[in-house]
């Protein structure tokens, strides 16, 4: 009991010092800075790329520079949310995948059964197909990866919000043991939903803060704090996030850990920031980066 006291009192600090100095302005940039694409560089082994396709032509930029850098990966791991809670499982993945994206292009997603076969030997996965072929986070990044990398195969996985920690550190051990050099982890997550994007900009620099400064926590402390950071500052509509994927993030954060990556942000947009839309309800925001030694 003491224990879990204490691992709720250091989250419930840390978030608040964090919230504190984001607040402060003590973890911004300008908005103008953070539109501008920055370049990718050489040793990337992970990526954060977001599903919105309102940020496509960012998108095509960022695929173009990753290949530009490496072309020759083996495999891409996508790792992201299952927006609608499809199926019964926490933990996703597939041996076929195939089925018409949001603009009513058929796909054919090119699985590596192999090695999403080593993760379900493991527990770190479940094979459950139901409505997989809907998971846009998923379909969404298979047009670029088709374009850029038509030679790596793809291992997909989704996870559920409030998937168990023991589930996540199952998916991470999984997850390392395809770390072989020739496999590029890939994080379909996108940042803050329905908020304005004064809001936005704040939960975005909370998340960037964390980004910079994630690892080296207790795994239950690291995970409740991200749950907690996840949460939007503003929270006047139901639905408002800062992040819709913390479960995704934590895995980022622990495979990060345990390989001496760093995080470097590329670049971050909005809804609110690209298009001029003034209603927060339909503002999203996108943070790219990319992570090596």
């Amino acid at each position: 009991m003491r224990n879990s006291a204490k691992k709720f009192l250091i989250v419930t600090i840390g978030w608040t010092v964090l919230s504190i100095l984001v607040m402060l302005g003590l973890f911004s940039l300008a908005d103008k800075d953070w539109l501008k694409p920055g370049q990718i560089g050489h040793g990337v082994a992970a990526v954060i790329v977001p599903h919105h396709l309102l940020v496509e032509p960012y998108m095509e930029k960022f695929y173009v520079q990753l290949a530009d850098v490496r072309h020759d990966w083996k495999r891409v791991v996508i790792i992201g949310p299952n927006h609608f809670n499809y199926g019964t499982r926490a933990v996703r993945s597939v041996l076929e995948l195939k089925g018409v994206d949001g603009h009513g292009e058929k796909f054919s997603i090119n699985i590596d059964q192999e090695a999403v076969r080593k993760l379900a030997a493991v527990g770190a996965v479940n094979l459950e197909d139901k409505y997989f072929e809907r998971e846009h986070g998923i379909f969404v990044q298979d047009k670029f990866l088709d374009k850029y990398f038509p030679e790596a195969k793809v291992v997909p996985v989704i996870i559920k919000n409030g998937t168990s920690l023991a589930s996540l550190q199952r998916l991470v051990e999984g997850l390392q043991s395809l770390n072989d050099g020739e496999t590029l982890f890939l994080f379909s997550v996108d940042f803050s939903h329905y908020t304005n994007e004064d809001f936005a900009v704040k939960n975005d620099q909370r998340t960037l803060g964390w980004l910079a400064a994630m690892g080296g926590r207790d795994d239950a402390v690291q995970f409740a704090f991200l749950r907690e950071n996840a949460k939007s500052f503003d929270q006047v509509h139901a639905d408002s996030v800062a992040v819709d994927s913390p479960e995704s993030l934590w895995i980022l954060g622990k495979l990060a850990e345990k390989n001496h990556w760093k995080f470097q942000l590329w670049a971050r947009t909005s809804s609110a920031s690209m298009a001029g839309m003034k209603d927060p309800s339909q503002n999203t925001s996108h943070i790219f980066g990319w992570l090596s030694e």
